[in-house]
Parts: C-alpha cells; structure tokens; sequence
C-alpha cells in the first residue's frame, strides 16, 4: 500500500525515519528538513551506529570511522570519501555550530563502511491518515494504493518475515500480484514482475518486511479527516481486496473509490497508466 499526501506550504515537524538492521529498528531523528531534503545528525548517527567521529578543522571536516574504515567529509561539499572513493549526495554537508547534518541518503554510504546492509523506513503508511487528522489545515488532499482497512497480515506471512524466511518473500510476490501475471498476459510487455518483486524484496535488511507488515498489522486509525481522499483500488487484489477498503471509505466522509479492473496489488506495476490517470486526475480536481 502507497499513500501520497498533497498538503499547502506550511512547516511541520517531520517524523523520525525508522532505521532497520539485522540487530533491531531503532528511531532517527529529523534534524532539519530543506526543501523536499530530510538532514540526519552526525552525531546521532555515531551512537546509532558506534562509530568514531573525529573534526578536523584544519580542513573545515570531520572523519568518521568503522575499524579501518573511513569516511571523510568536509563542510559545504556534497561528495564525501568512502573507504578512498567519492561519492555524490543529493545536497551538502552542513556544519551548524557544533552540529555536522547530513541529507538522509549518506545513510547509503555507511553500507560498506559497517559491512552490513541498512534500511530506513518512514512509520506505516496509513499514517498519513494520522497526519491529516492532526494537520487538517496542512493536508489538501490524501492518495491511498491499494489500501485496507483494518489492514490485518495473516499470521503464517508475518510469523515467515519474522524469521527471514523466503516464504514470505513467495507469498508477498503471488499475492502481490493478479493471477493473470504470470501467465503472459502481463498488459506491460517487458516487465517480469515476479522476478522483479523478489530481487527487491532479497536486497532488504534482515527483519525489514516483517516491521513493514507488523506496522500495517498493527496500525489503528481513530481520528477524522476532513480533506478529500482518493482510494485507488486493483479489482483482482487478494491482499488488499476493494471490499476491505469499505470500512475506511465509511468512516471519511470526502473519500472516492477508483477500482481498476485488471491490476491486484501492485497497481503502480500492473497498471501503471491507468493509476497514474486517477492520481492526476483527483489532484487536479
């Protein structure tokens, strides 16, 4: 499920990202956010991670460290030296007193550096439900893909992510999908969803898929949302079927159903004009 917000100009706190590695999901905070870019602290993530972090103001920098691994940056610069090689970020290192921010995706850079892979997920996406409830004069407008609720995962899938079983992997991707997929009536020819699906799925960090489908298990919605909101759903969806959707359509009061006929759950690959047409459409209403 997929949820876009589409709010007026008007600052907010931003959420934390939810950081998941093989030892467990932990809380980072947003330190500051420039335009539609999310800085993290340095130094939050040192005791996130146990790293070594050393200034060097010489230089107007400061070197993090993993054993013998490096990561140089200096302020002001958006490329940054990983184990002896450059690599771009989306925006530059800020020094803001004695506070070194970074944009969110350095997070990528310390894969190598800690020999491990990280995941960063924002809460369950139903949560910008929450978010209009509590903002109503941010929130214009919400977009929800293939959604439900009460939005329960069975307990045979959620037990197999729990253990980092591949099960979970082959029940996210037949499920994910309408039957026809993988019987050659893909309506995108070149695209192998299935294959696609699990090579997504296997670059996840050990316990990622199950904090994902725990959030959504466990999420509860008790607040009112008063802006219109746009409910596109895949008629042939068996993880989030157009029925389950009902109680969620009842309780907004400015909320529309759009069904589309051929896609299941993932209506973004099976479908992705015809979903792409209801957005722009509800959005320029």
């Amino acid at each position: 499920m997929t949820g876009l917000v589409w709010t007026n100009a008007i600052a907010q706190e931003p959420p934390p990202y939810q950081v998941i590695t093989a030892d467990g999901t932990r809380a980072l905070p947003v330190a500051r956010r420039s335009g539609t870019t999310d800085f993290v602290a340095l130094d939050a993530l040192q005791r996130l991670f146990g790293l070594t972090m050393r200034e060097d103001p010489r230089a107007d920098g400061v070197v993090l460290s993993a054993g013998t691994q490096r990561v140089v940056l200096t302020s002001g610069q958006a490329t940054v030296s990983a184990a002896g090689r450059l690599v771009s970020l989306s925006a530059p290192v800020i020094k803001d007193g004695s506070r070194w921010l970074v944009p969110i995706d350095f997070l990528r850079v310390l894969d190598p550096l800690l020999n491990r892979r990280i995941e960063i997920r924002r809460e369950a996406r139903l949560i910008v439900l929450d978010a209009a409830a509590r903002y109503p004069q941010r929130v214009e407008k919400i977009a929800l893909i293939a959604v439900a609720y009460p939005m329960k995962v069975t307990e045979p899938f959620l037990d197999a992510a729990r253990r980092n079983d591949l099960a979970a992997f082959d029940m996210h991707t037949i499920w994910g999908h309408a039957a026809q997929v993988p019987l050659g009536s893909n309506p995108n020819p070149g695209m192998w969803m299935y294959g696609d699906n699990l090579a997504r799925l296997r670059r996840l960090a050990p316990g990622a898929l199950y904090s994902d489908l725990k959030a959504s298990n466990d999420y509860v919605f008790s607040g009112t949302v008063q802006c219109p909101v746009l409910l596109v759903l895949g008629k042939r969806d068996v993880m989030t079927p157009p029925r389950a959707a009902q109680e969620l359509h009842e309780k907004i009061p400015h909320s529309e159903l759009k069904v589309l006929d051929l896609p299941g759950h993932g209506l973004m690959g099976e479908a992705p004009d015809a979903t792409l047409d209801a957005l722009v459409a509800f959005l320029a209403h």
